[in-house]
């Protein structure tokens, strides 16, 4: 996950080491953006609970899902990830301008 960018994290409640929640957890600090789904073929209401409060999940999905809903949540999520994307970018291209602005502002001012 380090050397590649990720924007959406697809993974499985039941895993071998830990939960889906607790790895959507461990990564949040170090991979705040990408979007999460979480999968699970129990209807957990803790894991769920779980899911959006510790994990930051996008969209929980049971097993068995139907395709055409993962395909749509997939898509939604990396729509809402990019948007998310480009607005973040905005607003930091927007900070510099303002910062410029005020700059010359000041200069205008001092002279």
């Amino acid at each position: 996950m380090d050397s590649e960018p990720i924007d959406v994290i697809i993974t499985d409640q039941r895993m071998p080491n830990m939960t889906g929640v607790q790895f959507l957890e461990s990564i949040l600090d170090k991979h705040p953006d990408p979007m999460r789904i979480l999968l699970t073929g129990y209807a957990d209401l803790n894991a769920v609970i779980d899911a959006v409060n510790k994990g930051k999940i996008f969209h929980y999905l049971t097993k068995p899902w139907n395709e055409e809903e993962l395909d749509m949540t997939i898509q939604r999520a990396y729509d809402i990830y990019k948007l998310r994307k480009d607005e973040k970018e905005l607003t930091e291209k927007l900070g510099v301008t303002n910062s410029q602005l005020e700059f010359l502002l000041r200069q205008q001012l001092l002279s």
